[in-house]
């Protein structure tokens, strides 16, 4: 079992790394809640998803609007801006999930921390000697 100061530096460790990633998250710019899908018209009129914008490549937002998933085409000159804050949206999201986690442990080892200082009531608790002050009860 770790000692308290132990858990101590690892607590510490835990809290700094939250604070660069809150402050990574504070720095990030704007961004749109959508993600983005490139499509490429196959032969037989159907749609595939392609990586990468090129020639005969459809750009399209998803997005939730009430409750309701929704796609919008994008038109070639937004192309660069509406990927760069949809693409700042999912490294904010990447970060924040990282934060909740990092919340959990933080959590977890001052529970843990807790747990190890916790101590027990009989030390406390004067121990008595018996009912009515040691004598028995008769019938």
């Amino acid at each position: 079992m770790e000692s308290i100061k132990q858990k101590k530096g690892i607590l510490s460790r835990l809290r700094q790394k939250r604070h660069m990633l809150e402050k990574r998250c504070e720095r990030i710019g704007e961004m749109l809640p959508a993600s983005m899908i490139l499509r490429k018209r196959t032969k037989e009129g159907g749609f595939e998803k392609v990586e990468y914008p090129g020639k005969g490549v459809c750009a399209y937002l998803t997005y939730l609007e009430g409750g309701v998933t929704r796609h919008r085409y994008v038109r070639k000159d937004n192309l660069k801006e509406a990927m760069a804050v949809t693409e700042n949206y999912r490294k904010f999201s990447g970060m924040m999930a990282e934060v909740r986690s990092l919340n959990r442990e933080v959590v977890r080892v001052l529970e843990e921390i807790g747990k190890t200082q916790k101590q027990e009531v009989k030390k406390y608790v004067k121990k008595r000697a018996g009912r009515n002050g040691g004598k028995k009860r008769t019938k």
